[in-house]
This record gives C-alpha cells, structure tokens and sequence, in this order.
C-alpha cells in the first residue's frame, strides 16, 4: 500500500485519495484488535498484559523469544515452497513485462515486500509466508497466459521438470544405504520410485502445448505430494499423536500420581487425554530434585534428543514426541534423567 506510486501508473493515480483510505483502513483494522487485546490486557494480570502487548508483537519483531532465525532463512525454502512451477518457463518468462505493466509491478512488490518483511523479523516460520503465495500463484498464471497466446512452446520446455524428477529419484535411492538407521519401509521408499516414474513419462510424452504442459504439471506434483504424505504418514501418526501418552497421564493421575513435567508446557495433553488434574511444571533442575524428594507418589515426564541416553533408569513408559522421545520415570531415577552439575 504504501508503495502505491511505484505500481499505479496513467491518469487515474490518485495517490492522496488513496492514502487516506488506506490510513483509515488501518486505522480500523487496529480499533477490531483493541477490541479484544484491550479487555484481555485487563483481565490477564501484568505479565499476560507484557506477553500479548509487547512479547508476541514487538518482542517476536525485534528479539524473539522462539523461532529465532538468520536474515536469509527463508532463501533456500522458496524453491520447495514454488515447486514445481518455479521449473517451468512459462511461468517466469513474463516477468520481463514489469516495466510495461502495472499488474506485474503490484504482484513483485507485494512479493517481494512480503518476503522482505518477513525476513527482518527475528521470529520466522515458513507458513509466515502464505500471504505472499496469492502474489506469486497470480503472476505465475498471468505469465502463463501471456506465454500461451505468444509464443509456440519449445522441445525442451519439459525437460527441467523431468531431469528434476529422475535427479531427485535416483538421489533418494542413492541415500539409502546411509540412512540404515532412519529404519526405512518399503513405503518410504515410495516417493523416490514416484519421482523416477514421473520424470520418465514426462520425457517420453513430451508436452506439445502450454496447456497440456501445466496440465502435466499440475497432475504430477499432485502425485508427488499424495505419495510424500503416503511414505510420511506413519512415522507422522507415531510422532505427532500424543493420544497415547496423554492417556498414560490420565491413567496414572486416576491412580493418585503426580505428573511432574520438567520443561516448558504448552498444555498439549489436557484435552486429549481428558485430564481433570494439572501437571506440575518446573523448568529448574534443583527444584525437580527437591519437588521428587519431598513428593513420594510421583512420575517425572522429561524429553530426550536422539542420542542422549538414560543409563542406569527403568523408565515406566516411553513414546516418540515429535523428534523427541518423552520418558516417564519414577521418582528414584531423577537423578539420571535430569542431572544437576557439579557446582565445584
């Protein structure tokens, strides 16, 4: 909005009009926020009042306190996040048009401003991103458009897409023998063999059209991420469901137990294991140590990484949590699973 002078061009650039509205639009858009973070800032207490006001706003923008990443994180994702479009010329091949057109000039700056600002923040996620994708899927389909009515499509016009494809394919089975501990299936390997069968219908179809090249696109990169949901959705259904696990909590609560969770809680087993008890959370590791001695009918919940080991402890229940592995201890072997350093 506020680059309005570099995209509008002709006899109907109105630029004050155009920013009265657009402060006005602001305006209002902060007036339906207050209505809600006003109240809630009241109600909270003083440090809900901090973390919704200064903490997840300016806090996130300047030095956030979780998702903190370089400059140029989002760099290296954009090819997968425009994939496979991002291979096709037709898709690019109008950006030469942005001098002449005032769309063309709208969508890149909104584009390009997105990422921008996206990138100066501190806290980054790549679905920060999905405002700028309708910028992009636009510009694409008008360069298409363009491309179709102008000019004939070449022999070649398929080939970066099939070559990715075979590339890609061949890469993964490659890897194989050096990911023996990853416990690959059958399954997993799926994608690769995809990918390999794609790039080889591509190639020996051969596209003769813009249409039936967007077509094919289209078709294919459907299948690749029906087949990568397919190949992940076990390991996903085991690391990301915490049904289980929070079914063990409320199984041991019923029992009389005390969960102690060490570390940051986000309040992730409450409903699904329908708990009525809190867990107790402490972060320090003196005060787990001193919580476990002076509470007898207690269970520790700690998270390891792979790698980190729990030598010598007999944990009561274990289940994968996202990359971690989240143990469940008595109260004896907090001395393993949350070691306190020597002082001296």
């Amino acid at each position: 909005g506020l680059l309005y002078p570099l995209w509008r061009s002709g006899e109907k650039k109105d630029g004050k009009r155009w920013y009265v509205m657009l402060s006005l639009s602001l305006l209002l858009g902060l007036a339906i926020a207050a209505l809600w973070a006003i109240p809630a800032a009241i109600r909270g207490g003083e440090a809900y009042r901090h973390a919704i006001l200064w903490g997840q706003t300016a806090g996130r923008v300047t030095s956030s306190f979780s998702h903190r990443h370089p400059l140029w994180w989002y760099l290296p994702m954009l090819p997968a996040l425009f994939f496979p479009w991002f291979l096709l010329r037709p898709a690019w091949h109008g950006l030469a048009a942005v001098k002449k057109e005032d769309t063309h000039r709208f969508l890149l700056i909104w584009f390009a401003g997105s990422l921008a600002i996206f990138s100066v923040i501190s806290c980054k996620q790549i679905y920060y991103l999905i405002p700028m994708l309708p910028a992009a899927v636009l510009l694409a389909a008008k360069n298409i458009a363009a491309f179709g009515e102008k000019n004939q499509l070449g022999p070649e016009a398929h080939r970066p897409l099939a070559i990715f494809y075979l590339l890609a394919g061949i890469l993964f089975l490659s890897l194989v023998p050096f990911l023996k501990s990853l416990t690959i299936t059958t399954v997993e390997l799926l994608p690769a063999l995809v990918f390999i069968v794609l790039g080889g219908v591509i190639l020996c179809l051969k596209p003769s059209t813009t249409e039936r090249l967007i077509q094919g696109t289209a078709l294919s990169s459907l299948l690749v991420f029906i087949t990568i949901a397919l190949a992940a959705s076990d390991r996903f259904s085991t690391h990301y469901d915490a049904h289980d696990l929070a079914r063990f909590i409320k199984a041991k609560q019923d029992a009389g137990y005390t969960i102690l969770h060490r570390g940051k809680y986000h309040g992730q087993y409450q409903f699904i294991g329908r708990l009525t008890q809190p867990l107790v959370v402490l972060r320090d590791k003196r005060k787990v140590h001193e919580y476990v001695q002076a509470h007898d009918k207690t269970l520790l919940l700690v998270y390891k990484k792979p790698g980190e080991t729990l030598d010598g402890a007999t944990p009561v229940y274990q289940h994968p949590f996202r990359r971690k592995t989240a143990f469940i201890l008595e109260r004896k072997d907090a001395h393993i699973a949350v070691p306190i350093p020597d002082s001296g």
